[in-house]
């Protein structure tokens, strides 16, 4: 007998390292890639329907890239990215196992990204796009955890339209807070 239940909770964690890349850069900037392997806060909601060992979930966390910069031509500092995706999740990672310690997910979905949100150079405040861009993503996962708590090691990759993409590799802990 299948039993389907919904849960609430939470994702957090941190980036080992972030990539974006806006696409192709005007003539009034070398580099239109930034990226930060310090510093890459994670922290948004996240719900599941599904059962022990399978589940689907939602979730919309901000990703905070305190440091991110461009290392090839230094234009500003900070980057903020809001991936909004689903998820299949299979074993420990379905938020509602007691039994599998193990398991991966597989999902998909759009990410917004901005760079060299605060500290602009003078110099490229009227040179560089702002604002956000996007990328259609995919994400791999493999995790452990047990009872509604699970962390995992994922990566997360996107291209967008004008050539932008973006690379996220990480360790986010979940918490299913209506299974803890």
């Amino acid at each position: 007998q299948a039993q389907v239940k919904m849960g609430v909770g939470m994702t957090m964690g941190l980036d080992f390292y972030q990539l974006y890349d806006k696409g192709d850069p005007e003539d009034l900037v070398e580099s239109s890639t930034s990226g930060n392997a310090i510093a890459n806060l994670i922290l948004g909601p996240k719900v599941w329907i599904g059962g022990p060992r399978f589940s689907v979930s939602l979730e919309a966390p901000l990703n905070w890239g305190i440091t991110h910069f461009d290392i090839n031509e230094f234009k500003g500092i900070g980057a903020l990215a809001f991936p909004l995706g689903a998820k299949l999740n299979f074993g420990a990672p379905s938020g509602f196992s007691n039994m599998d310690l193990f398991g991966f997910s597989i999902g998909g979905g759009i990410q917004y990204m901005n760079t060299e949100i605060y500290g602009n150079k003078k110099d490229f405040k009227d040179r560089i796009e702002t604002g956000y861009f996007s990328t259609y993503y995919g994400e791999l996962a493999f995790g452990m955890g047990i009872a509604g708590a699970d962390v995992s090691l994922y990566v997360r990759y996107g291209q967008g339209e004008k050539e932008t993409r973006s690379l996220n590799v990480g360790l986010v802990t979940n918490f299913n807070f209506s299974h803890l």
